[in-house]
């Protein structure tokens, strides 16, 4: 799965690839961190963990205790301002949204469901790396940004193309050989 969203105002860039998904916001806005159960089965009654970088507790669901409503052990630097979509947990849907976003929130997250069945799939990626960019005050510090994006996804599409031509070396080296 590829797929690049934009949104020209807010600097928000989602990138997606078989290894992962990586999202790009700049500091001071919002994040939403995609993840959800293929069968689409309610999320009410069971829990979903969010870290970053596989042991900051992020956010914990767990049975309608959450970090918003009496569950401690959050990480101190996500206290206040991590939440999930409620009213979307009966769809499946374990994502998050981090508000106020900081550079120091830049790192891999991860949703897992603990007491999840095996035969049950991951919608999109539970693994998710987040970029968070510097906001700025000036117009040339802004096309530096800019220009910074232009090589972030010249260099995803590099990534890709590169796989494509591996690929194709090592079928035609299996054709030609055998």
């Amino acid at each position: 799965m590829c797929c690049s969203v934009f949104k020209h105002n807010d600097l928000n860039m989602i990138h997606s690839s078989g290894r992962g998904t990586i999202v790009v916001v700049s500091e001071g806005n919002y994040i939403i961190l995609p993840c959800s159960l293929s069968s689409q089965e309610s999320l009410v009654r069971t829990r979903f963990d969010w870290k970053k970088d596989d042991e900051r507790e992020v956010f914990v669901y767990d049975a309608g205790l959450h970090h918003n409503n009496r569950r401690s052990g959050q990480d101190e630097h996500f206290r206040g301002r991590v939440s999930h979509l409620s009213d979307q947990l009966k769809f499946g849907n374990a994502s998050i949204i981090i508000r106020n976003t900081k550079v120091a929130d830049s790192g891999d997250y991860t949703c897992d469901f603990p007491f999840h069945q095996p035969d049950r799939e991951t919608v999109g990626e539970s693994f998710i790396s987040a970029i968070i960019l510097r906001s700025y005050s000036n117009l040339k510090q802004l096309r530096v940004s800019t220009f910074s994006y232009i090589v972030l996804i010249v260099s995803f599409v590099c990534g890709i193309l590169s796989a494509v031509v591996l690929i194709a070396v090592s079928v035609c080296f299996l054709y030609f050989t055998v």
